[in-house]
């Protein structure tokens, strides 16, 4: 079992759980030249080059294994009635988690200059809808999605 498994579970005091942390922040800020100018522009550069020759995802297998195993009903008691689990906009802060999504989706709307008919990436962007407070915000995307289970919560 390594240190990890033994703080995850508990068993370590979290006085040194906070003290292994600060160490390894102070060794992260080392290796990245968070005290050296050159060392930090380097090491940037360096990142940039292993980025641009990567590929965009990385294990999506594993990553749609983890996503998925996850059931529907858990989504459906933990988000707002859209199921958007991805970001939420609280412009004044005092939004219900059903308002913030609708706003969210209103801003990606209004960001990305949506129009009714148009197709992006595929999905069809159907318009805007009023929402129960009176907001407009997005109403319908039609997509063809892997997870059915999933998607018959996205579009009602």
């Amino acid at each position: 079992m390594s240190l990890i498994d033994l703080c995850e579970r508990g068993l370590v005091p979290d006085a040194l759980v906070r003290l292994g942390i600060r160490r390894l922040c102070r060794k992260r800020l080392r290796d990245e030249g968070a005290f050296d100018l050159e060392q930090a522009d380097r090491r940037f550069r360096e990142l940039i080059l292993e980025l641009r020759n990567s590929p965009i995802a990385i294990e999506t297998a594993a990553a749609n294994e983890q996503h998925y195993e996850v059931p529907t009903a858990f989504f459906q008691h933990c988000l707002g009635r859209r199921l958007k689990y991805s970001s939420c906009y609280y412009p004044k802060g005092d939004e219900t988690l059903d308002q913030a999504e609708s706003a969210m989706l209103e801003l990606y709307g209004e960001r990305a200059g949506l129009a009714d008919g148009q197709a992006i990436l595929g999905f069809q962007f159907v318009g805007l809808g009023q929402t129960n407070e009176g907001r407009d915000t997005l109403r319908a995307i039609s997509a063809i999605v892997s997870e059915f289970q999933h998607a018959m919560h996205l579009v009602e």
